[in-house]
């Protein structure tokens, strides 16, 4: 767990009733979008953010609002909650927090077809300690999509490769579903279609054997070393 690990609270401090409402909020935006509530999950996250004074709550409510946009195709709404992610990394000093920022800023540039920057983001992830051992295969993959925008397809295909690599080290089945989809479209276009009809299939046959139920997993995770 790293230097998180080492962290001791010097005081108690007691949680202020409007910082326990925000929490709440906080955790009812979670269940709501587990339910599919989607829109009332936004609107509880959003609420806890104009209340939450603790950075780290902060950060993941940012991430929660970040992937929230991100599923509903909504990539400048993304952006917006990235850069306060990032933002507050910066103000923290925190190089796992940074990680997590340049990641989504790299998801929310690739989408919106601003290779250029997903490429750097992505690889600044890279650069930066990360508290959940799959964020790498993420960037990887944030950084395969760019070059495949930029019909780099040599590094398009390394990336995927690496991405890979932590999908079978993590066992991240949602990771290695993504990367099968986008191989597909790499040797789709390649015109390699026996290759891309191999990855399909593999991505058909990972929907069929998961369920994807919680896309916050990570930031649950964070919550638990945040508090250690």
């Amino acid at each position: 767990m790293g230097e998180f690990g080492r962290r001791t609270i010097p005081y108690y401090r007691p949680i202020s009733m409007g910082q326990r409402a925000a929490k709440h909020n906080m955790q009812a935006g979670v269940r709501l979008y587990h339910q599919r509530h989607h829109a009332q999950a936004i609107h509880k996250w959003r609420h806890a953010l104009n209340r939450l004074t603790n950075a780290e709550d902060r950060f993941i409510t940012l991430g929660y609002l970040a992937q929230a946009y991100c599923d509903s195709g909504e990539f400048e709404a993304m952006l917006h909650y990235a850069l306060q992610q990032m933002e507050l990394a910066n103000e923290r000093h925190d190089e796992y927090m940074k990680s997590e920022a340049f990641l989504n800023l790299a998801k929310a540039y690739e989408r919106l077809a601003d290779f250029s920057k997903a490429l750097n983001y992505g690889k600044a992830s890279l650069q930066h300690p990360s508290m959940d051992p799959r964020t790498p295969g993420y960037a990887h993959l944030a950084i395969a999509y760019a070059h495949l925008g930029f019909s780099q397809f040599q590094n398009c295909l390394e990336a995927f490769e690496q991405a890979m690599n932590v999908a079978n080290e993590t066992g991240d089945k949602l990771l290695e579903l993504q990367i099968c989809v986008g191989l597909g479209s790499l040797f789709t276009l390649l015109r390699d279609l026996s290759k891309a009809l191999i990855f399909l299939r593999n991505a058909m046959a990972i929907i069929q054997s998961i369920t994807v139920d919680d896309v916050h997993t990570k930031y649950r995770y964070y919550r638990y070393v945040f508090s250690t």
